[in-house]
């Protein structure tokens, strides 16, 4: 069922208008925001407790999140609510709607990679750090990938662009006869490079390949790496 409940922001002023406890609070540094969210339902009205963006229009709950919206981060009724502008797909943020733009596969944050997934049980966007080696489909920008390598016990990962030949290993190339394949070079000659990934209309069938051993540089054979 759908939440037809209307949320208004109000911005609070405790020397004027409405009286609040004594330990009600503004939240410090909060880009001079001194809102709270008033609930509106069929027969009351209360101050709201959560974390929900608002559709300016329509004044009901958005869902999910649009870029640019903000985020009322209303956890504490004593405080002011905090407030953050939805930036996108925030893989390693902790908050729900941080994450509910994300789409399921890898994403690159800093060097590190993380997957997301649909919640089937909460409904949200579960992202996690990952400990994989490999190479991953960035589902974040197009034709590009993630290649994550292992050295000692530090993985580093980075973003690999598909290129036109195979000009050292580990170069992705697609495949001059099939566009829709795209292939790993084990070293400079390009008939030797060997299809890891399969693309139709910008969607990979396959999100990851892994060649565990052959990735890890503590070892001397290093084709894929």
């Amino acid at each position: 069922m759908s939440d037809e409940n209307k949320y208004i922001s109000i911005s609070v002023n405790k020397d004027e208008e409405l009286n609040y406890p004594d330990q009600f609070k503004l939240t410090e540094n909060n880009n001079n925001n001194n809102d709270i969210i008033i609930e509106v339902g069929k027969y009351y009205a209360k101050q709201y407790q959560g974390t929900t963006c608002i559709d300016s229009d329509t004044s009901k709950k958005e869902l999910p999140c649009k870029v640019g919206s903000i985020i009322y981060n209303c956890s504490i009724l004593t405080e002011t609510c905090t407030t953050n502008e939805v930036r996108g797909c925030e893989p390693s943020n902790k908050n729900p709607i941080a994450r509910s733009n994300c789409k399921e596969g890898y994403y690159l944050v800093n060097k590190s990679l993380y997957e997301c997934s649909n919640n089937k049980i909460t409904n949200n966007v579960d992202c996690n750090l990952q400990s994989n080696i490999g190479y991953f489909v960035n589902v974040n920008v197009t034709d590009s990938y993630i290649k994550c390598t292992e050295s000692g016990v530090n993985i580093s990962c980075e973003s690999k662009s598909i290129e036109d030949s195979c000009t050292s290993a580990g170069i992705l190339i697609k495949d001059k006869l099939n566009e829709t394949q795209v292939k790993l070079c084990p070293d400079t000659d390009d008939n030797k490079a060997f299809n890891v990934f399969k693309t139709n209309n910008g969607n990979n069938y396959n999100k990851y390949f892994l060649k565990a051993k052959l990735l890890k540089t503590d070892i001397s054979e290093k084709k894929y790496y």
